[in-house]
């Protein structure tokens, strides 16, 4: 199957679930070695995912969890598909955790303070831990 065709292997349900556990920061870990990309899926478990291309066509895929562990496409997968898809491992791209670490305190102060300014969520999580790191010993 190509590539750019991988929705078609998912029923609905199962593809909707995949792209929330996307948006819900699940995926981690995403990284590509040549025509393989894996990933751990976080869900009631951590689920490992591998998805082998050849060229532009899907070759094989697997995921640990007891839905897919027999080869059904599950909300792991299109998880990952829906990642890639989006441009999260490219080629050329480094990890994510491989990009923080490589970060100086002053850089990731800089885009935190950007983040924090751009996203509410951010700036009440931010407040929530220095509160939470200022807050008396019982």
């Amino acid at each position: 199957m190509k590539r750019s065709r991988w929705r078609e292997l998912f029923p609905e349900r199962i593809y909707w679930r995949g792209v929330e556990y996307f948006r819900e920061d699940r995926v981690m870990s995403l990284e590509r070695h040549g025509g393989t990309v894996s990933a751990v899926v976080q869900g009631s478990s951590d689920y490992e995912v591998e998805i082998t291309f050849r060229g532009n066509l899907i070759e094989d895929w697997f995921c640990n969890c007891p839905y897919g562990e027999d080869g059904t496409p599950c909300k792991h997968l299109a998880a990952v598909f829906y990642a890639l898809e989006q441009g999260e491992a490219g080629e050329e791209q480094p990890a994510l955790e491989a990009l923080v670490a490589g970060l100086t305190g002053a850089q990731a102060k800089q885009i935190l303070l950007r983040l924090a300014r751009q996203d509410r969520e951010t700036a009440a999580a931010l407040r929530s831990l220095v509160n939470e790191r200022e807050r008396p010993l019982d």
